[in-house]
């Protein structure tokens, strides 16, 4: 079988877990012992089937310096109880599987927003302590993107900020595209973020999955993502379809 011992962190951390342990559990026909526990949040059909067996235990983890460079899917893992413990944040784990990935989720239909409409989402808060002096990206990143690769024009463009700070003083930088600012219940957040075709995607993992899920032909990623030690094994810019932009940290 396969169970899960989570690492913590927020909402998003724990869909890459459990999406990979669905996964996993996929391929080598095993049973997945832990059920999703945020149902409330985003729905996630509960994996059936597979076989169940005790022993022998292996762990799946990326979190030592020997598995950084493991594929997973590509061994042979059958007739194993498989307990999984990591991050597991890198689409090498995804994007072979991305139409089989969302089938597990049970999302409401996307209703698109016009063409002209952006959004970016801005991960604040609790950033500005994350990781080696803080994690937040610097404002001139998205301000690069919207005047240099998007061609920036009031009249045909509109933009919408996400975030989990909607009074932070960082969000004036931004007065002159006039934004809206959205920052509501995290699950209305995340359909809203999906409605876009062009979507400036913050270096979280809610703003991943929003952008992973969606139906957008645009998503720039902040190439560096996150400000911690762990950084090489979280290549979460570098998806397929995502475009990579670099920047600097706050």
């Amino acid at each position: 079988m396969v169970s899960i011992r989570w690492t913590g962190g927020r909402m998003g951390n724990k869909i890459f877990e459990y999406v990979f342990s669905s996964l996993l559990a996929l391929k080598n026909n095993l049973h997945l012992e832990t059920e999703w526990p945020h149902q409330e949040f985003i729905k996630i059909h509960p994996f059936v089937g597979g076989e169940r067996y005790d022993n022998p235990v292996v762990e799946v983890s990326d979190m030592y310096h020997n598995q950084h460079d493991r594929d997973w899917f590509n061994e042979s893992l059958l007739k194993k109880h498989l307990v999984v413990h990591g991050f597991f944040q890198h689409p090498k784990y995804y994007d072979k599987y991305k139409d089989i990935l969302k089938s597990f989720f049970n999302l409401p239909p996307i209703q698109k927003r016009p063409f002209g409409d952006i959004v970016m989402h801005y991960r604040l808060g609790d950033y500005y302590e994350v990781g080696k002096g803080g994690s937040v990206i610097h404002p001139t990143w998205y301000t690069h993107i919207l005047m240099h690769k998007i061609k920036w024009n009031r009249n045909k463009h509109r933009l919408f900020i996400v975030t989990d700070s909607p009074d932070d003083k960082i969000l004036k930088n931004f007065h002159r595209f006039h934004p809206q600012i959205i920052s509501g219940e995290p699950k209305n957040d995340f359909e809203f973020i999906r409605q876009f075709d062009t979507i400036l995607c913050g270096n979280s993992s809610f703003s991943w999955w929003a952008s992973y899920l969606s139906e957008a032909t645009r998503i720039y990623t902040f190439s560096r993502w996150i400000n911690e030690p762990h950084n090489h094994i979280i290549r979460l810019a570098f998806f397929k379809g995502a475009a990579p932009v670099n920047g600097k940290w706050l």
